[in-house]
């Protein structure tokens, strides 16, 4: 009996994916260190090379495994005011085997406004795929209505973004959409998606000791709503000489479906940043589905070359 709720409950979860395409549950606190995944038209305003990478293990408490694997790679081209960049997500997701992969290419231009303001313009083309590998056959009686039957298939569509960016040295704002082309995957249209997200830097120093100690804290926050699905990220973290503090907390999605899966849920993040290179821990604590847990890794390449170039360069205020 309880491996059969197991299986039920994984198929909610599979069933959710299709619905609202996103990662769910994930907490979006290391996407803030690389934010072309929120937003393409932040791609390429790193200093030259910039790439992120994270690992998040999901409900411990569920059997099976649930595995998000995300990692972007963006280019500033600096000469032509522009930025591309390649960003993918690969989503495993219980003894089910029901997997999603998304590959995305993104483009931005840049314009800048003054000395210290630029406005970016970004779009994104991807494919998106939904992955069976076991045999699906949804009851009825959980969602409600005639439900999917789904028989070990792989399906994947062309994904179409675009967003908006605002940045300075202090602080970046942001809009995109997602699922433009609004295609059909695993008979289900995948409906327009709008994020809504920016923070503003705060430097200060701390003394603490008798020794100053350079710090700055980062305000954060993600919104995101497609048709009745609404997820809000809010926290911030803090950046103490060379160790990073972090804190947010995630409200859930609305819906009958959603309910069953969606939890508010608070993450705490510590991590460590030298050189370009930030190395990142973080909890989510969900005590109905079991804890999360998320390694990040976001480097930095920034040449002596492009300095000596350009030395009052504007660049998005990732630390």
């Amino acid at each position: 009996m309880k491996n059969l709720l197991s299986k039920i409950f994984i198929r909610h979860l599979a069933l959710l994916l299709i619905f609202s395409q996103n990662v769910i549950c994930e907490a979006n606190d290391f996407t803030f260190f690389n934010p072309i995944q929120l937003n393409s038209a932040f791609a390429g305003s790193g200093k030259t090379i910039r790439s992120t990478y994270s690992y998040t293990d999901q409900w411990s408490a569920l059997p099976g495994s649930f595995l998000t694997n995300n990692f972007a790679l963006d280019f500033n081209l600096e000469q032509l005011n522009s930025g591309v960049g390649f960003s993918t997500s690969l989503w495993k997701g219980g003894v089910a085997s029901f997997q999603q992969n998304n590959f995305d290419l993104h483009y931005a231009y840049r314009l800048k406004i003054g000395d210290s303001t630029a406005l970016c313009f970004g779009m994104r083309a991807g494919y998106l795929q939904n992955n069976f590998s076991d045999d699906y056959t949804f009851i009825s009686d959980i969602v409600g209505g005639e439900s999917p039957v789904l028989n070990s298939e792989q399906d994947g569509v062309l994904n179409l973004g675009a967003g908006i960016g605002l940045f300075s040295s202090n602080y970046w704002f942001g809009y995109a959409v997602n699922h433009l082309n609004q295609s059909e995957l695993s008979s289900q249209k995948l409906n327009v998606q709008h994020q809504l997200h920016g923070s503003y830097l705060v430097n200060f120093t701390l003394n603490a000791f008798g020794t100053n100690h350079y710090c700055s804290l980062h305000p954060v926050f993600n919104l995101s709503y497609q048709t009745q699905n609404t997820q809000f990220d809010v926290g911030a973290y803090a950046v103490v000489d060379i160790v990073i503090f972090g804190a947010f907390y995630q409200l859930g999605s609305k819906g009958e479906l959603q309910e069953k899966a969606y939890h508010n849920a608070p993450s705490f993040s510590i991590g460590f940043y030298e050189h370009n290179v930030v190395i990142n821990y973080m909890l989510t604590i969900e005590p109905a589905l079991g804890n999360s847990h998320q390694i990040g890794l976001f480097y930095e390449i920034d040449t002596v070359k492009r300095r000596l170039k350009n030395q009052n360069a504007l660049f998005f205020p990732s630390m």
